[in-house]
Order: C-alpha cells, then sequence, then structure tokens
C-alpha cells in the first residue's frame, strides 16, 4: 500500500508540472483542500481567483445555487401554507 501511494503522488506530481501553477501549489502544500459550501466540489486551498471564478461559474455549482434557491423558496411557501 505504501508503494501504491508513493506512485498516486508521484502521478499527481506529473500531472501538476503541465499546469505551471498548479505545480507551484502542489510543492507548498499537497494537503490544503477545501469543500465548496454551495456544491461540495474539492477545491485547493491557494487557487488563484481565475480558478475560483471558473468554479463558481461552473455548470456543477450554478446547478448546485440553482437547487438551493428553489428549496429556499419551496420551504418558505410551505411555512407559509401551515399557518
Amino acid at each position: 500500500m505504501k508503494e501504491v501511494d508513493k506512485l498516486k503522488i508521484q502521478k499527481s506530481e506529473l500531472e501538476a508540472l503541465n499546469d505551471p501553477v498548479l505545480a507551484a501549489q502542489a510543492k507548498m502544500d499537497r494537503n490544503a483542500m477545501k469543500v465548496c459550501e454551495v456544491c461540495g466540489g474539492l477545491q485547493t486551498a491557494a487557487d488563484t481567483d481565475k480558478r475560483m471564478v471558473m468554479h463558481v461559474e461552473g455548470k456543477l455549482h450554478t446547478g448546485y445555487a440553482k437547487i438551493r434557491k428553489v428549496l429556499t423558496e419551496l420551504k418558505a411557501k410551505r411555512d407559509e401554507y401551515r399557518r
């Protein structure tokens, strides 16, 4: 299992070499991840502003945002109906 873990780390390092921003971030801290509170997607804590904007404008994130908005509206209607 240790060998598999080493190979996974090597693989991620090689993939990061294609993107200089990711390569620098990977060297700084491999485990600094955060979870998006809207869609649950994982992001590195040191993402650039461009990557954050790309995430927020992405299909998955916007879809979850719409679902959450409709859900709050439906809950509000339900509460009004119960009164």
